[in-house]
């Protein structure tokens, strides 16, 4: 159970992110989401904390290959953080292949 809270934690980290990328076009558009009142550098680190967090929580609690598939996913996460912080765009396209190894993982844990 803990694995699934954990794997929320980090699609809503990322989301958060999402939100971030669109957030001009949300305020033009007279949308208010979480940005609106986090600020985008606060809920850029939000984000990013949330998702480094939640791999590395996870990783530690669980054995055999889903370990080794949440390691793969935090080191993907971290070639995604360095690609977001020179292109947010390409960063958060990458950071869908970080998403798949974590379900990976955690079908593996299962």
């Amino acid at each position: 159970m803990i694995l699934y809270a954990f794997l929320l934690v980090f699609i809503s980290g990322r989301e958060l992110l999402l939100d971030v990328k669109d957030f001009v076009g949300d305020q033009r558009a007279g949308i208010d989401t979480i940005v609106a009142y986090l600020k985008p550098p606060a809920s850029r680190v939000l984000g990013w904390v949330s998702m480094v967090a939640s791999v590395a929580i996870v990783m530690a609690r669980v054995e055999g290959i889903g370990r080794v598939f949440f390691l793969i996913t935090l080191g993907s996460l971290g070639v995604c953080l360095v690609i977001y912080l020179n292109n947010e765009r390409k960063g958060l396209a990458w950071s869908r292949i970080t998403l798949l190894c974590g379900v990976l993982g955690a079908v593996f844990s299962v």
